[in-house]
């Protein structure tokens, strides 16, 4: 299963397919932004005659939510599912939980933009035979609900889990340049507003941030916390900027942060630093991460002769 593939958004990311035998059974898409939703990443990674794609259900297309996946997908004769929050879906022998997806949102907290304008995503927790995962992405806070108690309910539902994945960056919105739309779904007196915390850096952060793992952890308790979506520098490379050249903290002094605030509250979490390309192996409840290497020149002549 592969979760968000964008390697036709990045330019430098390796588009070879990941099971080019056709081995991909299901892909699954978080929510509709650039850099987790791209039509040609996942058309090359896709078997129209095997693999389900599982999006987040859109009950309307809006501004921030223009994609209609289902419909989309469907155009390429792609098996493409949009389940409600709170449903299952089975894949062979891993069961997946269809969780909320706040956060990410024009604001985090007060007055909303209309009902009808929201960035739709679905969080995903996995049931594997070996381990379980929820995958967070860019999910956090915003006016309708908060992931720790998604996690925390979803603990109390069907246990403790392995791994979180989510991702580190601090997005202000709705002045955020990666997402400059976002200011066109509020009133000029709510911006006035939002722009004057903005100026005087009292604009909490859509996204979790790194303390906002930290709430998630304390309320879910996994055993282990991966950083995931922060960019791509090259593979095998460590990530300097979580935010994608925006200036936030690199990936492994977050880490380290978060090991610290877990050590300091009794978190029973630990934080696992790793680079693109490196994989984690899990074995008779014992985990293990395996650092990507580079193969040697030889070897690449005769992957590409091949």
């Amino acid at each position: 299963m592969i979760l968000d593939p964008v390697s036709f958004w990045m330019p430098q990311a390796p588009r070879t397919p990941i099971a080019a035998d056709g081995g991909v059974d299901a892909i699954f898409i978080t929510h509709g932004h650039a850099d987790h939703y791209s039509v040609p990443s996942i058309l090359a990674q896709a078997d129209p005659a095997r693999t389900t794609v599982v999006v987040p259900p859109v009950p309307r297309t809006s501004l921030l939510a223009p994609n209609d996946m289902v419909r989309s997908l469907g155009l390429f004769g792609l098996d493409a599912r949009a389940p409600e929050w709170g449903s299952s879906i089975v894949i062979g022998d891993i069961h997946v939980d269809v969780l909320p997806f706040f956060g990410e949102q024009p604001v985090r907290e007060g007055q909303a933009p209309h009902p009808d304008l929201r960035n739709w995503g679905s969080c995903y927790r996995f049931s594997t035979p070996d381990f379980t995962a929820i995958s967070l992405i860019d999910s956090g806070v915003d006016p309708l609900g908060d992931m720790a108690d998604v996690v925390r309910i979803s603990r109390d539902d069907h246990g403790p889990v392995d791994f979180f994945l989510s991702s580190l960056p601090r997005f202000h919105c709705p002045f955020f340049f990666g997402l400059p739309h976002y200011y066109l779904a509020l009133p000029f007196d709510r911006l006035r507003e939002l722009f004057a915390q903005f100026r005087t850096g009292r604009l909490p952060s859509v996204t979790p941030g790194p303390d906002g793992i930290v709430d998630v952890c304390r309320a879910g308790r996994p055993r282990y916390y991966l950083p995931y979506g922060n960019g791509l520098e090259g593979v095998g490379q460590p990530i300097g900027d979580v935010g994608m050249s925006i200036g936030e903290p690199p990936e492994w002094e977050l880490v380290t942060y978060l090991t610290d605030r877990f050590q300091h509250e009794g978190i029973p979490t630990t934080a696992i630093g790793w680079n693109p390309g490196d994989w984690i192996s899990v074995e008779r409840g014992r985990v293990d991460r395996m650092a990507y290497e580079r193969p040697s020149r030889s070897a690449e002549k005769l992957d590409f002769l091949s």
